[in-house]
């Protein structure tokens, strides 16, 4: 996220909706602040709508955004949920 403003990538995020790249950026930036839920229901929300590679690379990036945290922080499990119900 580098060279990105978060206010430009929020703001795009929020009108561009099915954009992946912006989503995945803007997830970054909420993850980054510390807004862990809206990351998540950001990107798992993307995994709902998507499929294919596109779906493998968010399912991906969540998983990253997985390791980061501690394996009983609660909104680590909530969002392992999540992604399990938007998978199947």
């Amino acid at each position: 996220i580098s060279g990105y403003d978060p206010s430009e990538v929020m703001a795009q995020a929020s009108i561009t909706c099915d954009d992946v790249v912006i989503q995945l950026r803007a997830a970054d930036f909420e993850f980054l602040s510390g807004d862990i839920k809206g990351a998540f229901a950001r990107l798992i929300r993307m995994v709902q709508l998507t499929s294919g590679d596109t779906r493998e690379r968010v399912r991906l990036q969540v998983i990253s955004l997985f390791a980061m945290l501690e394996s009983d922080d609660p909104e680590l499990i909530t969002a392992r949920s999540a992604l399990a119900r938007a998978l199947f």
